[in-house]
């Protein structure tokens, strides 16, 4: 869903109190639109990239996205771009994601 910038300082902006499981996060994009995605939305990422590995990086992900849904959203969208452009190793995805995760906890 966009919206345009007008509509980004009303109380409709999830930084204005919304509670995190409903937080949507915003992202803009190179027309200056806000794109917003919602948790279950990042959680069929997280689902998608963690199909084939072991519930340890999942539940490491869905931590992530209940502390911080815009750099697990970033996380994501990385590793889907990895596997679609180099087809990554699913040794190399793990790595990545873990290594990822937990710089983003360190940076908190």
């Amino acid at each position: 869903m966009l919206i345009g910038e007008d509509q980004i300082n009303n109380n409709t902006n999830p930084k204005h109190g919304i509670n995190v499981e409903e937080k949507n996060q915003e992202k803009i994009n190179s027309d200056n639109l806000i794109i917003i995605t919602n948790n279950n939305q990042i959680e069929t990422k997280i689902n998608s990239i963690t199909k084939s590995c072991k519930h340890f990086i999942k539940n490491l992900s869905k931590d992530l996205l209940k502390k911080n849904p815009e750099n697990t959203n970033i996380i994501c969208d990385y590793i889907i771009a990895e596997q679609i452009e180099f087809n990554i190793k699913e040794s190399s995805k793990i790595g990545k994601i873990k290594a990822l995760v937990y710089l983003s906890r360190y940076c908190e």
